[in-house]
């Protein structure tokens, strides 16, 4: 509900509307947006029910820099560290390091392509490629949490199928034979 107030400047009347717009998740305190300097109450009521429609879809109302996924990942990993075991979180960031951020760390956020980042990480390291599609996935739920992004890219994102290499023959296995030659 947007309030609607009249106030006086040396250029005559103007009116100023005030929207609730949420709690501040960090803080706990209200959110207000303020417009001011309408013309008329008519102009106001339209630019009140404008600012109240946007604010419902949860549009950007304000311009956050655009950031890096490196930058995300690093505040990921900051908030992550915590809840495990200090080798857990320093080999992961070594992974990520090598697998994501070298490879797709300069992409912004909103623009990242993560179709083709998985694609060519299925041709590069194939034995992995799963565990750091799992971490890139956490990562951009934080993002969805920190209203850095509206929507998850990670969504509707196929994985590539893997092709299992082909036993050529069976000389990677033990004959009979040759396992009875161990001493027991």
């Amino acid at each position: 509900m947007a309030s609607i107030t009249k106030y006086d400047t040396q250029k005559g009347t103007r009116w100023k509307i005030q929207v609730y717009a949420g709690v501040n998740h960090l803080t706990g305190k209200k959110l207000y947006r303020t417009r001011q300097g309408f013309r008329s109450q008519y102009e106001a009521r339209l630019a009140a029910t404008k600012l109240e429609f946007t604010i419902q879809n949860g549009d950007q109302l304000t311009k956050n820099k655009s950031r890096t996924i490196e930058q995300v990942i690093n505040e990921y990993l900051e908030a992550w560290a915590p809840t495990v075991r200090p080798s857990t979180a320093r080999a992961a960031a070594g992974r990520v390091k090598i697998n994501v951020v070298d490879v797709i760390g300069d992409w912004q956020i909103e623009k990242a392509d993560l179709q083709r980042y998985l694609n060519s990480t299925t041709d590069t390291l194939p034995s992995s490629f799963k565990g750091n599609w799992g971490f890139v996935r956490r990562v951009f739920r934080f993002t969805l949490d920190n209203a850095y992004i509206r929507v998850d890219p990670t969504i509707g994102v196929k994985l590539p199928r893997q092709e299992k290499a082909p036993i050529e023959d069976d000389s990677q296995y033990w004959t009979r034979e040759q396992i009875d030659h161990f001493p027991v």
